[in-house]
């Protein structure tokens, strides 16, 4: 897996990631095409050794660059006789999608797109529920359902925004003492916010 966290590279910084991220660690090429050697020589020997290559790219919204996205459709370019030899996974903000589509070969290229769309009430509750659980909070009912309502009133059901929410209203209960979150410090953690 070559996961990718801050995608905002030329093109040649991105590659030189991705095989760094890959494993090369030492005596990187400085050339685009002892890069996409290396790169064809690691995927090559991943698949002989019958492992999957991901690449994952995270952010790429913050793509400014055409030519990175170019080089991103290229990579897939890379195949044996009857399979590819890595998986492009892209991912990013609301505007990626526009980035996107304005490169038909790139978009033609993708062969399943996904889009999360905003939570509804109940989606955002079991969300939060989700969360406390994996977090250790067990059954008990940290959040009010009222408190829950008004995360999802002042988040429009935006994950990353019920998160920023959830996470300071649970901050704000720890230092008062708190056991249980209302409605009430949700509208408090919301207005701090400016959401």
């Amino acid at each position: 897996l070559a996961y990718i966290f801050n995608p905002a590279l030329d093109e040649i910084e991105l590659l030189k990631e991705i095989v760094y991220r890959l494993g090369v660690k030492e005596h990187l090429p400085k050339e685009k095409v002892e890069v996409l050697r290396v790169l064809k020589r690691l995927l090559e020997q991943n698949t002989n050794d019958q492992k999957r290559t991901v690449i994952l790219i995270d952010e790429a919204h913050t793509i400014d660059n055409a030519h990175t996205f170019e080089e991103l459709r290229l990579l897939l370019n890379f195949q044996a006789q009857d399979m590819f030899l890595l998986t492009l996974v892209i991912v990013g903000q609301p505007e990626l999608r526009d980035k996107i589509n304005q490169i038909k070969q790139l978009q033609q290229r993708i062969a399943i797109n996904y889009y999360l769309d905003t939570f509804d009430l109940q989606h955002t509750r079991n969300y939060i529920l989700h969360r406390l659980k994996v977090a250790g909070a067990g059954e008990q009912m940290i959040f009010t359902d009222a408190a829950l309502e008004s995360v999802y009133e002042c988040s429009g059901g935006i994950p990353r925004r019920i998160n920023h929410i959830a996470d300071l209203s649970l901050v704000v209960a720890c230092s008062r003492g708190l056991t249980q979150i209302d409605k009430e410090i949700i509208h408090e953690v919301s207005s701090d916010l400016e959401i």
